[in-house]
Formats: structure tokens, sequence, C-alpha cells
């Protein structure tokens, strides 16, 4: 798993609310926000891309 800057990210002012909003997995805005707030080619959007095509390729085989 990659990890984050969260240190950076506190430095440059995100607010940790925000931080521990991206991270929560029960919200189902989650991982919309996460998405959305992430730069292209970052580690995090690419292993989040790719664990969400295995789960959905499982998924197909499972009926």
């Amino acid at each position: 798993m990659a990890t984050s800057p969260v240190m950076a990210l506190l430095a440059e002012r995100v607010p940790l609310t925000l931080l521990c909003d991206l991270v929560a997995h029960r919200d189902p805005e989650s991982a919309a926000i996460n998405l959305a707030e992430r730069p292209p080619g970052d580690p995090l959007l690419l292993e989040a891309a790719a664990a969400a095509a295995e789960e959905m390729a499982s998924t197909r085989h499972v009926g």
C-alpha cells in the first residue's frame, strides 16, 4: 500500500477533519471525495483504481 504524506498535507494547512473524512471507509462519499481531490498519477489514486477494477472483476464471476 502506498503511503500518504500526511505531515506534508498538514503543513500545507489541509484540515485534519478533511483527512479523516477521506480515509473513512464507512461513508460512501469518502471514496468519491478522495478520488476527486487526488492529482492525476497519484500512487494512491492508481492503487484505488486497481482495487476497484479487481473488485468489479471478482463480482462479475460470482453470479
